[in-house]
């Protein structure tokens, strides 16, 4: 079955039946799907090429398939930047224009590919972007029955790679950077095996190893590493490098009630209109994950809200020797808009809130992560009603990496005016633990969605999916 990497949900083309993609715990491999799959095409298009290249008498020969591993890297690199810059906007003679403080974010979505071979060269360095636009196939024993070059970069040197990816954040010109906090969030690795013809041809003058492009059918090029690639082959992979996941496929459906979940196909988390419990796939299997329910103010309806779920975490702050973990101490170092009663403060402890689900652009998740754990929602918990159906968005965020943003977020409340706060962020460490899952209630106003019991709010419109069962985002 071929799928998009990023889809959690996939749709059966024989039955039509949706399923959830399950076993993504550790490195995954996928192939390419293979486009010119007659070797008698891969042979007429390397005699082509040959003759262009002044080989006009070349015949072909050994012909055969082979699948090249390539490091696939996927993530999201965020950086805040606290700093200062000149005052713009009016003329100033005789002496350079007064600096202010500024702060501002940085993003950059990673999806690189590098080489998974090192012993021969076979004149690629990337994928480009072809595994963001072709749907992958899971590596399964029909790719395995073919010829497979072995995999001989280890992870831990891509790992060091992904993290010289994700520093490569330009800073703005204009800003002169004082403390820059930088996490890379979310990162996943793959093995993405790209099919190639070898066509080995020979005329008076010798022979010619030609590789042919599998899946566009029309790249070819000529190398001098053909012996060494078939030795390769043929020697396999001395020591295997790590433990590969392998993917399986679940019902998209309820496990308790066997009601259909609303589709979320970029979503890890699954709430069961009928039966009200709330799923999330782990070892290739269903399981239930606890949550809470923030009621609507009084007087207002279960009905007509839309449910967004959050992650909440008990935080706590260190730097420079100091450790912040209840309200009073976050407040004195960013200081909310309307603070609460400093005997409510005092000995409460600091709870972040991070969006589970997934917005287009980045900054409204730090937004809205920000204005929530400052708020410091005070509600009582609570559970659906029996009867209700709720209307629920998905979660595309994981426990995991919404762990991850913990220094960002906190990035996003200090405001950079305050020179003491912000030389205190530099080094700073956010520890979250005991999470779990809440859902708030929000409505439409105008053109936001706001909720209910804060009157927080983001533009309509900022989420990234919308579901079938009527839920507009």
């Amino acid at each position: 079955m071929d799928f998009v990497e990023e889809a959690h949900v996939v749709r059966c083309s024989y039955c039509g039946s949706y399923l959830y993609v399950a076993g993504r715990q550790g490195v995954l491999r996928y192939a390419l799907p293979i486009r010119m799959a007659e070797a008698n095409r891969a042979r007429k298009r390397a005699v082509a090429f040959l003759k262009d290249s002044g080989h006009p008498d070349a015949r072909p020969a050994e012909t055969f398939l082979f699948h090249a591993p390539f490091w696939r890297i996927q993530g999201f690199a965020f950086r805040w930047v606290f700093g200062q810059r000149p005052v713009t906007g009016e003329k100033w003679s005789g002496a350079p224009p007064p600096m202010e403080r500024v702060k501002r974010l940085l993003y950059r979505t990673l999806d690189h590919t590098l080489p998974g071979f090192s012993r021969v060269d076979l004149g690629v360095s990337s994928v480009g972007v072809r595994t963001q636009v072709l749907e992958l196939q899971p590596l399964d024993k029909h790719h395995e029955r073919s010829s497979l070059l072995p995999l001989e970069v280890p992870l831990a040197e891509v790992e060091s790679v992904a993290q010289s990816l994700s520093q490569e954040l330009l800073l703005p010109e204009e800003i002169r950077p004082e403390v820059v906090l930088h996490r890379l969030i979310g990162t996943r690795y793959s093995v993405v095996y790209v099919p190639i013809w070898y066509v080995e041809c020979h005329d008076h003058s010798g022979s010619y190893p030609v590789l042919v492009d599998a899946v566009g059918g029309e790249g070819a090029r000529l190398v001098d590493e053909g012996p060494q690639i078939l030795l390769r082959i043929m020697q396999g992979e001395e020591n295997r490098p790590l433990a590969f996941g392998r993917i399986s496929f679940l019902p998209f459906r309820c496990p308790n009630c066997g009601w259909p979940f609303p589709f979320y196909p970029l979503s890890s988390l699954h709430l069961c209109r009928m039966c009200h419990r709330l799923w999330s796939e782990l070892g290739g299997q269903w399981t239930e994950v606890a949550y809470s329910v923030v009621p609507p103010p009084k007087g207002k309806s279960w009905e007509n809200p839309v449910w967004i779920p959050f992650w909440r975490f008990r935080g706590a702050i260190e730097s420079q020797g100091t450790r912040v973990d209840t309200l009073e101490g976050l407040y004195r170092i960013a200081p909310p808009l309307r603070p609460l009663p400093m005997e409510r403060t005092a000995r409460r402890p600091i709870h972040f809130y991070v969006p589970a689900a997934r917005f287009r652009n980045p900054q409204t998740l730090h937004n809205l992560a920000s204005r929530f754990t400052l708020a410091q929602p005070e509600a009582t918990l609570a559970a659906f009603p029996r009867g209700l159906r709720p209307r629920t968005v998905g979660g595309g965020l994981s426990e995991g990496q919404a762990n991850q943003l913990g220094a960002m977020i906190l990035g996003a409340m200090i405001p950079p005016m305050n020179r003491k706060t912000v030389a205190w962020l530099d080094g700073c460490h956010v520890g979250l633990s005991e999470p779990t899952i809440i859902y708030f209630p929000f409505e439409k106003a105008n053109l936001y969605w706001q909720e209910l019991c804060t009157g927080l709010a983001f533009q309509q419109g900022a989420l990234s999916e919308e579901s079938l069962d009527g839920v507009s985002a």
